[in-house]
């Protein structure tokens, strides 16, 4: 999700609005809305990151949608530091085993000017564990 939501304030910020002005690129009324739109710009998974979903109804949701071709993501954020459209690009992955860690994406160049490890704290947390638990289901 915080891909997502980083995606949002990206397409804001490149396009110069102030901060009254901001809207959320990504504000859906309902699951199937966002799905939509995430497919829409990411395209279709590959049946590698369907079956990364624990759950076999998702799995087999996915794989009965329609294939999409997804758009670059400075096709999208037009005026986006390339850095960013980078991050932003290894935060948007199905599979979150192929997601950046929040370390990862802290030491990443483009918040380099933000990241101060002594100030940061860490904790270990099992994706596998997290990723099975029924709220965190699509």
């Amino acid at each position: 999700m915080f891909g997502l939501l980083a995606a949002s304030l990206l397409k804001c910020l490149g396009e110069n609005h102030s901060s009254l002005e901001m809207t959320v690129s990504f504000l859906v009324m309902s699951d199937i809305n966002q799905l939509n739109l995430v497919l829409d710009v990411l395209g279709s998974p590959t049946e590698e990151e369907i079956d990364s979903f624990p759950n076999i109804q998702t799995r087999n949701f996915l794989k009965g949608l329609e294939k999409r071709q997804g758009k670059p993501l400075s096709s999208i954020f037009t005026n986006a530091n390339p850095e960013a459209i980078d991050l932003l690009s290894k935060l948007l992955k199905f599979d979150a085993r192929k997601r950046i860690t929040v370390e990862e994406a802290l030491a990443h160049s483009y918040l380099k000017d933000l990241h101060y490890p002594a100030d940061e704290v860490c904790w270990k947390v099992n994706v596998a564990y997290w990723s099975t638990c029924e709220c965190f289901r699509l």
